[in-house]
């Protein structure tokens, strides 16, 4: 059973003011004050598909990305699969650029859900003003995409930034989180 009465807004809050802080409280037994990392994610990756399809369905668009159709249509069919991917390659590369801060996989990918939480937060509310404003304003306000996909981009970069402000100082944070950001890419 789904059970939201602990409060949703308070760690979406965090994921995105303080999303290092946050997650090394709630690995450190602060819990109550949060909603279940795991289950969050979840509900987040649920309430995305529902909006995207709703989106999708109403925009008038029959593909949105008619360049590269197998891309498109194994991203579609996979979604939930690709984005849970994401979980577990922060968590990696959280560990091997930040030992530091000893933490184990565990606790990596409470870090890695948190920072998806609010990836899952920002993507929606995108799609959602875009289509908003097409269809009431009359207008695309394309910047607000770029906007929206480079937060969807620096994301991570800001949660472990966050993460690792107590450890790491000056040159060697930069070094690591950019390091960090490289290799999650390739």
């Amino acid at each position: 059973a789904l059970h939201l009465d602990t409060g949703i807004l308070f760690p979406l809050t965090e994921a995105f003011v303080r999303p290092g802080p946050a997650a090394l409280d709630y690995i450190s037994g602060q819990r109550i004050r949060y909603y279940n990392v795991s289950y969050l994610s979840l509900l987040l990756i649920g309430l995305h598909i529902v909006i995207v399809h709703f989106l999708h369905k109403f925009s008038g668009i029959d593909n949105l990305n008619s360049s590269d159709d197998a891309t498109y249509e194994f991203l579609s069919s996979n979604v939930k699969f690709v984005v849970l991917a994401i979980v577990p390659l922060l968590a990696l590369n959280g560990m091997l650029f930040f030992r530091t801060l000893k933490l184990n996989f565990a606790e990596h990918l409470i870090v890695a859900g948190i920072c998806l939480a609010a990836m899952m937060v920002l993507s929606p509310s995108g799609y959602t003003v875009d289509f908003l404003s097409e269809r009431l304003l009359g207008a695309y306000f394309g910047w607000l995409e770029v906007v929206r996909y480079l937060l969807l981009l620096l994301f991570p970069f800001w949660t472990y930034w966050n993460l690792s402000k107590n450890v790491y100082f000056g040159w060697e944070r930069i070094a690591r989180v950019i390091f960090f950001y490289c290799f999650l890419l390739l």
